[in-house]
């Protein structure tokens, strides 16, 4: 569900109608009067969430959203032809209404109401193979690549040191790595082995984890 005083939204296993959901009279209300509500997505973040070749909006997240689309009666409107960082931007003015496939931060948390996670995944290091790093703490001092406005990029302001390079896609950062022009880059494993795999981009690897810890997806 959303947290907030509005209450909240759940996935159940079945699939309830509207009217069999725990809804207040107030979210009944705005569920009526809201039937379109504006998404915007990352298109390179396969699987979780990316444009078909026929342009349809795909992946996991995808999945939900139609979910949730089936049981309240509301259309989501995907917004197209942006990267990442100008959806997170458009969210922060409200010149959308959502996000449906967001990494939690402290920092989001000033802009963003969340959803509870409904993907967990783990943040990894991508370097070269020939590379000796296998920790963040490997990291120190070394340029690291990671894609502008994502959770990772949060990560590494809150819990790092790290100066991050940045890039508009993590799918740049990678080919930088590749390149040889920088040391690492810092992702989700889903979408760093998916790229990977794509590109074909065989001199890199999967060096390690930044932490124990999983990361969540929700929507914002």
């Amino acid at each position: 569900y959303f947290s907030g005083a509005s209450g909240g939204l759940a996935l159940a296993e079945s699939k309830p109608s509207m009217l069999s959901m725990p809804f207040s009279p107030a979210e009944k209300v705005w569920i009526a009067s809201h039937p379109v509500v504006k998404i915007a997505i990352d298109p390179e973040f396969s699987p979780f969430e990316f444009f078909s070749e026929s342009g349809e909006y795909s992946g996991m997240g995808a999945d939900y959203v139609e979910r949730i689309s089936e049981i309240l009666g509301i259309r989501f409107e995907v917004v197209k032809n942006i990267s990442w960082r100008q959806a997170v931007s458009m969210a922060e003015k409200k010149d959308i209404d959502a996000l449906p496939c967001v990494g939690i931060s402290e920092k989001r948390k000033e802009h963003f109401l969340f959803s509870k996670p409904y993907l967990a995944f783990p943040r990894v290091i991508v370097t070269r193979t020939v590379s000796p790093v296998h920790t963040i703490e490997d990291l120190k001092n070394k340029s690291v690549a990671v894609q502008a406005k994502s959770s990772h990029h949060e990560y590494i302001k809150e819990k790092t040191r790290i100066t991050p390079i940045l890039f508009d896609t993590f799918k740049d950062a990678l080919l930088s790595v590749s390149r040889g022009e920088n040391e690492a880059a810092i992702g989700n494993l889903a979408v760093a082995t998916d790229t990977m795999g794509r590109l074909n981009l065989t001199n890199l690897k999967i060096a390690g984890h930044t932490s124990k810890d999983v990361s969540s997806l929700a929507f914002a």
